[in-house]
């Protein structure tokens, strides 16, 4: 793959993983500051949950793209 596609690649990834990070951010402020009830405040637990997966699979993948491992995504 070419370094530039790789670098815009990796860029991409990493804004994604920044959004989502900051949608976890903002779900977070909102248990903090709103009275939810149990349900709500679950179902924001669980959204969390997958973000931060989410994040972590996006980072990973950022890093083996910076790597070269991952030349070509079908």
């Amino acid at each position: 793959m070419d370094e530039v596609l790789r670098q815009r690649l990796r860029a991409e990834l990493l804004e994604v993983g920044f959004l989502n990070q900051c949608c976890l951010d903002l779900m977070e402020a909102m248990e903090a500051e709103f009275s939810l009830t149990e349900d709500q405040r679950e179902c924001i637990e669980q959204l969390g949950r997958f973000l931060r997966e989410g994040i972590g699979k996006l980072t990973a993948l950022s890093e083996r793209v910076a790597d070269g491992d991952i030349v070509v995504l079908c």
